[in-house]
């Protein structure tokens, strides 16, 4: 297997590992892309008890033109993100 293979092989392994443990949370996946660095995986707004652990990182983004605060936290190895 070439180096390029495996790396996507380990990503999208992680991916399917993190997808597993979000839907075992009840958690509703919208998204994945495999990424650059990690997997990222965007989910419906979790309820509160059930957010990610660690959730801090706050980065506006603009979506059809309207700003949107995206939260994010590592999962499982995967950039897990939803809307704050």
């Amino acid at each position: 297997m070439t180096r390029s293979n495996e790396v996507i092989s380990e990503r999208l392994s992680k991916a399917l590992n993190a997808v597993k443990g979000l839907d075992a949370l009840g958690l509703k996946i919208n998204d994945m892309q495999l990424g650059n660095a990690r997997p990222r995986i965007q989910i419906e707004r979790p309820p509160q008890h059930l957010a990610p652990k660690g959730a801090e990182a706050i980065t506006p983004r603009c979506l059809g033109g309207d700003p949107q605060r995206i939260l994010a936290a590592v999962y499982k190895g995967c950039l897990v993100e939803w809307s704050a």
